[in-house]
Order: C-alpha cells, then structure tokens, then sequence
C-alpha cells in the first residue's frame, strides 16, 4: 500500500513522493508538498519584483507590455516568434522603427541579406499585394500628392536611361488607350488645349471627361461617329474660346466637320 502524508499548507493527503526529504523530521519528510512550496516560491518573487506581477496580470488579460515603449498593448500588437511561440518583448511598430534605424546604417547588409532571402512565388506576393491594396486603397495617392515633384523626376530619369522600363510604360498607355478611347481623346484634346494657352485653371477634368464618354456611348448606339465640340472654337479670326466643361458639346461628326470654326453663339449675322 502507498504510503501518504497530509500537506499543512493545502491541508490534503498526497502521496509521500510528492514531499522533499527533511532530516529533521520524524518521518524525513517535509511539511509541505512539493507543488505547495513552488506555488510559495513564485509568490515570493511576484511579491520581490511588482514589475513582473504586472506584466503576468497582463497576459492574463491578452495583453502585454512593450520594453521599448514602455506601453501596455494587445498581444496581437506583438510578433510571434516560430521557435517558442512566445511574443516578442518589443511590439510590432517599435520594431519596424528599429528595423527602418538598422537599415540605414547598414545598407550593405541588408542588400545582402535580401539576396540571400528565399524569393516568395510570384502568386503568393501577387495575393499579399491585392490584399494591401485593398486594405489601403487611398495610400498611393496620398503618398503621390506629398512627393509630385519627387516621383516626376524618379520617373522622367529612369524612362530616359532605362530602355525596358521605357518600353513597358509605352505598352502600359498602348493597352490603356485601347481599353478606354474615351479617357485618351480626352487626355489628347487636353494637351492640344494647352498648347493653345486655352485650359483654365479651374476647368473640373472629371465633367469634362464625361463628355468623351458619352461620344462613345452614342458611337456605340448609332453606329455614327460622334465628337466632343467646343461650342466656341479655340481658334477663330473673331473669337477664342476655352478648353472646360462650360465649352463643350457631343454632336455627330458629319455636323461637326460642316461647322468647323464658323459657326458659335451670339456670332455676328446668326440670330440665336
């Protein structure tokens, strides 16, 4: 029969293998059990260090606290690392703060470091961009707004010294124009405006783009071709007009070539 001994700390009977040995015990045994005096141990220790009594209520909670912003987070603020499973003491935006710092200062490693990394699978990174994109939709047109002139000059070097990133943004506008005709008469009639000093500042691009669509569209109903008319021309003996949306009109081509330049409201000898 196994012999028991009862724990004056948790007052229950347990086993005898489950007491440290004591020589000074009747019975060689100590009082408390062995579970009892770990438990008594960690409390002593919570009790000497409150940092870590606190940072234990944390994760009780599904937080925890950051070392290097010295901020309480969720755990999900943290990265997991694979090996333990256990977070990381730093949370994610300390550590891209880090990264970002040691980047900078060892440029050099890091490109070494990217050449040695396992490429990702052309589908895998395809999804992982989607996703972004997706998750962020307004974020390349904040950051274009706040580098115009920064990302013009990247692009204008690079088409004039780069012949394959050169021939594929010529591709890109060759199936764009394609793809929609409407946009590119528009972006056409737009630069022929400007040349002739006739775009004004406070033209709204996206009425005006409306109208190069509704040709198409009738194109497509009537099977005529239809253009966007300026209803002043630009270019007169008489008068000069402006490229914006108060200027234009959609009439049929046949119509528009018969007027040309002759013919605009309140023009001397036409009763309007």
């Amino acid at each position: 029969m196994e012999r028991t001994k009862f724990c004056k700390s948790c007052e229950a009977e347990k086993s005898t293998m489950d007491f440290n040995k004591h020589d000074t015990t009747r019975d060689r045994l100590g009082q408390n059990c062995k579970p009892c005096i770990a438990r008594r141990k960690r409390e002593l220790r919570l009790e000497r260090n409150p940092e870590r009594r606190h940072r234990i209520e944390l994760l009780a909670r599904g937080m925890k606290h950051c070392g290097s912003c010295s901020t309480d987070k969720p755990l999900s603020e943290f990265w997991i690392v694979k090996a333990t499973g256990l977070a990381q003491p730093t949370c994610k935006a300390c550590m891209r703060v880090a990264n970002a710092a040691w980047s900078r200062r060892n440029p050099e490693k890091r490109i070494a470091r990217q050449k040695r990394r396992k490429p990702r699978p052309a589908e895998v990174t395809a999804a992982y961009s989607r996703a972004w994109r997706e998750k962020n939709p307004d974020s390349g047109k904040r950051y274009y707004a706040a580098n115009v002139e920064k990302e013009r000059q990247s692009h204008r070097t690079r088409y004039d010294s780069d012949p394959v990133y050169r021939e594929r943004i010529k591709q890109r506008w060759r199936a764009f124009n394609k793809r929609r005709p409407d946009i590119k008469n528009a972006i056409v009639a737009r630069r022929r405006a400007r040349q002739k000093n006739a775009l004004v500042p406070w033209a709204d691009k996206a009425k005006m783009r409306e109208f190069y669509t509704e040709a198409k569209r009738r194109e497509r109903l009537t099977g005529e071709k239809h253009h966007v008319d300026h209803v002043v021309p630009l270019q007169s003996p008489l008068v000069c007009g402006l490229h914006w949306e108060g200027n234009l009109q959609v009439l049929p081509a046949t119509v528009n070539h018969a007027k040309l330049n002759r013919v605009w409201p309140d023009m001397p000898g036409v009763p309007y």
